[in-house]
């Protein structure tokens, strides 16, 4: 195989929008990996072991449902070295997905296909691409093929040993080997304090990732891969009975993060948490929550000089009070800010809720510490929000041009990320948000030219994400709000004509979406909204 180091690309990530959540998590676990420096230079039979495994390119073409490959994606395949799939019961069903695999196998045989299982049981989670021999024209034959797969879920290998299958089958190293280096920083940082059961699959000789066979693949199941299961369950549980929750940034991680913290707590014996355990896993957050905070203060109250594990103690009961009880997450938030101002993600939320309580000036603090914290390629998103909430502020200040500056801060920097990963959604989606602020201050400014060129280029970017994820109702709300805006310039200029246009395609989208989820407040609201402008529209 040629040396990795000369693929733009160190694999190729290709999954359905189902599993989007699952591509984000092992994208993002990828990317963030680093090899140990005794493996890292080791040569196997894919070349020299890397110290890192970015970039991974995350694919979001299959979205569109279509049998035929863009150009960019196919250039995106050609320069990766390895190939990641997916595999669900939808995943198998995508002819994107499908094609993906064929191309690639077709094209280089000789580079390694990873496939990953996230749901449904083999062979009905693979495509066919995946099940099949390929013949010497590239299409699939009816010859099987036996290509094992690490399952990344609680009741297959679980995440731990299923991402160290992953980056085993990535660099040419043994599982084992992987997965030792995972359990190390594990205990490392403390996260399973009682001690973890590790127990290794051994691979034939040579490690080869692709020489498994089902008598070698056992079930590995450790008690790390037990609570972080659990833990998702118990947030999914939790989320599903407040969904308006899991539209702050960050809200869901935190909250699985805090579970298996919780969790943890249990396993290594401290008995302050065994009671909220029990409360959490019968779905009882509220009544659990007076125990996580009693337990953050007995922490505090122990060691009032470890100061950071306190904070920590509030931040996993401020992740959990955010959904169960959010009028009590600003207030946990701001002492664990106050204990720990120097953890990022922590002043990012204790941010996020001071600015649900218009507490501007403690938000501009805890948004300036985490621009002087935060690290690119490690606080990115962060980093976009904290210009964009800055700005925010500067503008309801009326100091529009010091908030336009902090738009485009937010705005370049979004750009810089849409650019190095084109399929990261949520990169282009930060942009198009950044059009629409600086578009805004535009128009308070009286610039309305400047800002019906920003609201148009906001609106590309949502009609683009809207096309290749028709079902996704937030990219039709920014959609709603594009056409909106550009509705509001079209009346600041004495274009009737346009703005009603403008309307009447917001009002059109909004009225589908109301259609399909009648509960929902917002798509009442935005209809609600629409209807008022047009009637005063039509009475001018």
């Amino acid at each position: 195989m040629s040396d990795p180091v000369s693929f733009k690309y160190r694999a190729f990530l290709s999954y359905a929008h189902a599993d989007l959540a699952w591509g984000k998590w092992l994208h993002g676990q990828l990317e963030a990996y680093r090899l140990d420096r005794d493996l890292v230079g080791r040569e196997t039979a894919l070349g020299p072991v890397p110290k890192s495994l970015r970039p991974i390119f995350r694919d979001r073409e299959d979205f569109s449902g279509g049998h035929t490959l863009t150009d960019a994606t196919i250039a995106a395949l050609d320069a990766s070295a390895a190939l990641i799939v997916l595999c669900s019961t939808v995943a198998a069903t995508r002819p994107a997905v499908n094609e993906e695999v064929r191309l690639f196998r077709s094209r280089h045989p000789d580079r390694p296909v990873v496939p990953v299982i996230v749901e449904g049981h083999y062979p009905t989670n693979f495509p066919q691409a995946l099940l099949f021999e390929l013949s010497a024209d590239g299409s699939v034959t009816d010859n099987p093929i036996t290509m094992l797969a690490p399952d990344l879920r609680g009741k297959g290998d679980g995440r731990t040993l299923g991402l160290a299958k992953v980056v085993a089958g990535l660099t040419g190293l043994a599982p084992d080997d992987i997965y030792r280096r995972a359990v190390r920083a594990q205990q490392r940082a403390n996260a399973v304090r009682a001690g973890l059961a590790a127990l290794l699959l051994l691979l034939a000789a040579g490690g080869g990732y692709f020489l498994w066979q089902s008598q070698q693949r056992g079930a590995v199941i450790v008690q790390q891969q037990q609570i972080e299961a659990q833990a998702l369950a118990i947030a999914t549980q939790m989320l599903g009975a407040n969904p308006a929750a899991a539209a702050t940034p960050g809200t869901k991680d935190n909250l699985v993060a805090a579970l298996t913290a919780v969790q943890q707590q249990v396993a290594a014996g401290d008995t302050d948490y065994t009671k909220a355990s029990e409360l959490l896993k019968q779905g009882k957050a509220a009544e659990a929550l007076p125990l996580l905070i009693a337990a953050a203060e007995a922490k505090q109250r122990r060691a009032a000089s470890e100061t950071k594990s306190s904070a920590k103690a509030y931040r996993e009961a401020a992740a959990i009070a955010a959904v169960a009880e959010p009028g009590k997450a600003r207030a946990l938030y701001a002492e664990a800010a106050r204990l720990d101002p120097d953890d990022v993600e922590g002043m990012f939320q204790n941010a996020s809720f001071q600015l649900k309580a218009r507490a501007l000036a403690e938000v501009e603090r805890a948004y300036g510490r985490v621009l002087s914290l935060g690290k690119p390629g490690t606080d990115d998103d962060r980093l976009v929000f904290s210009h964009f909430g800055l700005g925010d502020i500067l503008s309801a200040r009326g100091q529009l041009e010091p908030a336009k500056a902090e738009y485009r801060l937010g705005g370049d920097a979004a750009k810089r990320l849409a650019k190095s990963d084109p399929g990261n959604a949520g990169w282009q989606r930060d942009l198009s948000v950044s059009y629409n602020k600086v578009g805004d201050v535009l128009v308070a400014q009286g610039n309305l030219p400047e800002a019906l060129k920003m609201h148009r280029d906001s609106l590309a970017i949502a009609d683009r994400l809207t096309k290749s994820d028709p079902g996704n109702a937030g990219w039709q709300r920014d959609l709603v709000v594009s056409h909106a805006k550009l509705a509001d310039v079209a009346s600041k200029s004495d274009d009737t004509a346009t703005a009603r246009a403008e309307l009447a395609v917001a009002r059109e989208i909004s009225a589908r979406l109301a259609a399909l989820s009648p509960d929902n407040a917002n798509w009442k609201n935005d209809l609600a909204w629409i209807d008022r402008q047009l009637a005063a529209l039509g009475a001018n």
